[in-house]
């Protein structure tokens, strides 16, 4: 009798936990370890904290950047040629900083303490940004040299916490869906649109209200609402901890970077390269005037850019996060940023080549500061059949890809 009531509740909690097994997420556990289920964890619950996250990152990152040549020509007093080059240096180390973020996610802390780590480094950069703002009056024509310092340390500290922050939020927020759950799945292509859409949006936003709070306020309060919305990312991010997925490693191995320098040299690997190039344009000047140019002219071709880039961007994004192992999903997704740094690299270097090549002995240039004198259609006509030898390139890459 009693052994087939011992046999009847192990039973009993054999089938309690059958339910258990089945809706568990393999290769996941929580915050301390423990099995997850699809029910309760992942998913949208998990990734609505981390796209709020992104969008607050987006719109500190563009509320700052997006007026940076103009507050370096004003307060700080350098000429604009000298701001342009310190705004694209920094621009293009920032690009360039994911891979390092990834490296040290990848292989030492994880994403998520990566990015808890990157979000202090953030809010310190901007609170410092601040606080060098307010040090510095705006009608300061030649602030002193520590100032100036000071700035530039904040300024490069944001460019290391966006490396730590950008690859590993995306690649924590696509962890939260599983690959092995069909519906989970589909959910994850809708979670990279998404992202951008957002991210989009919160961009907008801060170019508008930063912008205009920083040319007619205050540029130490414009830089100071970054650092307040991004300590409030950090709370937001937090509290979602309930919720979120950590990924395993099945072989315990901790370095997977080993392992690629040993695959190297077995095989050799190839992927198309996306070379990504940004056009401003408001007013275009003649000597003594300034061509009644409309913005609506401009619309037809931003709208194709525009296009151009989501469908190209966010493809590359889910294409690089899902071709590398598990353990290297941040070290894919900061590649499609970092393609953006070296694309911004090389257009400085085709800008300028091209500059020398068509210029020179009494000759204007191509980019000639007098349009009528300029060829600046021919400039983009070399664009153009420099993406034309891309897409060929891609094709065939493509086409070869198993």
């Amino acid at each position: 009798m009693a052994e087939n009531s011992a046999s009847a509740a192990e039973s009993d909690a054999m089938e309690a936990q059958a339910p258990l097994l089945v809706d568990a997420v393999r290769g996941c556990v929580d915050f301390k370890g423990r099995r997850v289920l699809h029910s309760k964890s992942g998913c949208w619950k998990s990734a609505s904290f981390i796209i709020g996250v992104e969008m607050a990152e987006r719109f500190a990152y563009y509320g700052i950047s997006s007026n940076m040549v103009t507050y370096l020509t004003g307060p700080l007093g350098q000429s604009t040629a000298a701001a342009a080059a310190n705004v694209n240096a920094w621009a293009g180390a920032t690009a360039l900083m994911p891979l390092l973020g990834a490296f040290v996610a990848d292989s030492f802390l994880g994403r998520f303490w990566t990015i808890i780590a990157a979000s202090l480094l953030y809010i310190l950069g901007l609170g410092s940004l601040s606080v060098s703002a307010a040090l510095n009056p705006s009608d300061s024509s030649s602030p002193p040299l520590i100032d100036v310092i000071f700035f530039f340390f904040a300024l490069y500290l944001i460019a290391f916490a966006v490396g730590g922050h950008k690859p590993c939020l995306q690649a924590f927020g696509a962890d939260q869906f599983d690959d092995e759950n069909e519906r989970e799945l589909r959910s994850k292509s809708s979670f990279f649109n998404w992202w951008i859409f957002c991210l989009c949006i919160s961009t907008l936003v801060g170019l508008l209200v930063l912008t205009y709070i920083q040319e007619n306020l205050s540029w130490a309060l414009g830089f100071g609402i970054p650092c307040i919305v991004m300590c409030f990312a950090l709370f937001v991010f937090v509290l979602g901890i309930g919720t979120y997925r950590f990924r395993v490693q099945s072989d315990g191995r901790r370095n997977p970077f080993v392992r690629i320098v040993r695959a190297l040299k077995n095989r050799h690997a190839a992927s198309p390269e996306c070379v990504a190039i940004e056009e401003e344009g408001a007013r275009f000047r003649l000597p003594g005037e300034t061509v009644p140019m409309s913005a609506w002219w401009l619309i037809p071709q931003y709208l194709v850019m525009g296009v151009a880039d989501v469908l190209t961007f966010v493809g590359l994004q889910e294409f690089l996060y899902d071709q590398v192992p598990s353990e290297l999903k941040s070290t894919g997704l900061a590649l499609s940023f970092a393609v953006v740094g070296i694309g911004g690299f090389l257009s400085s270097f085709l800008v300028s080549v091209v500059d020398k090549a068509t210029g020179g002995e009494g000759r204007d240039s191509w980019l000639s500061d007098n349009l009528n004198r300029g060829h600046l259609d021919y400039f983009y006509w070399v664009l153009a059949g420099l993406n034309a030898l891309s897409l060929v390139c891609y094709i065939y890459l493509a086409k070869s890809y198993v």
